[in-house]
């Protein structure tokens, strides 16, 4: 006949002190183990759902990056094209009307265009300042072109020579006298040689590199403009007079 098998409270009875404390012991440590597993878990958890964090606030760092950088290349091409629109209109009023408001107002908008070169949105080209023997001798010079070439170190003697041979070809009539035309044509024996002389010797003057200036503008859209010279001239000195400025 088949044994029944023992009750729990027969396997207590049989089960010592020192054995239940063993097996209080071991089932605490599985429990306790038990959740030490958990916790490694939900912390592994934790730094995967971290790293996902970081990479996702990197991605969007970039993008805005990018996002940025389309914006400024966006905004500096607005003022390249505003800049070009306004340079165009001021160019046309000027070989339009050829005064002296539109010569300063076109002056005024190539003189800014210096901050935009040095971001690389325009390009400011230097060229030699065209003189021709004949205007020279002829005294066909304007107010800017005599500062351009005072100020980068043509002896002031040469330029009165310049402008006495213009004088000379402005005395009036026959018959009438004036103390001018009186100096002068006491000197007309040799002033046109003279300033001939001159003539000459300021063209070897202008041919040196401070006498390149700003003449040709190229925008970003690869779009170029020769300034007239009068213009480039008038822009040099203007902005020769800015201190620490380099023209």
């Amino acid at each position: 006949m088949a044994q029944d098998p023992p009750a729990v409270t027969d396997l207590l009875q049989a089960v010592t002190a020192p054995q239940l404390w063993s097996i209080a012991v071991a089932f605490f440590a599985l429990l306790g183990g038990t959740f030490a597993f958990g916790a490694f878990v939900q912390s592994l958890r934790d730094q995967a759902h971290a790293l996902n964090s970081a990479r996702e606030i990197q991605d969007l760092k970039r993008a805005i990056e990018a996002l940025t950088q389309q914006v400024n290349v966006a905004l500096d091409e607005r003022d390249m094209l505003r800049t070009k629109s306004e340079f165009l209109n001021r160019l046309v009023s000027y070989l339009q009307g050829d005064n002296e408001m539109s010569k300063k107002l076109l002056v005024e908008v190539v003189s800014s265009m210096w901050e935009q070169s040095q971001k690389g949105r325009i390009k400011l080209d230097r060229r030699s300042v065209h003189l021709p023997l004949e205007s020279l001798i002829q005294g066909d010079l304007t107010p800017d072109m005599f500062q351009l070439l005072e100020s980068n170190g043509v002896p002031p003697e040469l330029l009165e020579r310049i402008k006495m041979n213009a004088d000379m070809l402005t005395l009036p009539p026959e018959g009438v006298s004036t103390f001018k035309g009186d100096r002068f044509a006491q000197q007309s024996r040799f002033a046109n040689l003279d300033a001939e002389s001159a003539a000459v010797t300021v063209q070897k003057y202008a041919r040196g590199e401070k006498f390149e200036i700003v003449k040709v503008i190229t925008f970003a859209d690869s779009t170029s403009y020769e300034l007239p010279q009068e213009i480039a001239v008038a822009v040099h000195n203007f902005r020769s007079e800015v201190p620490n400025v380099r023209a």
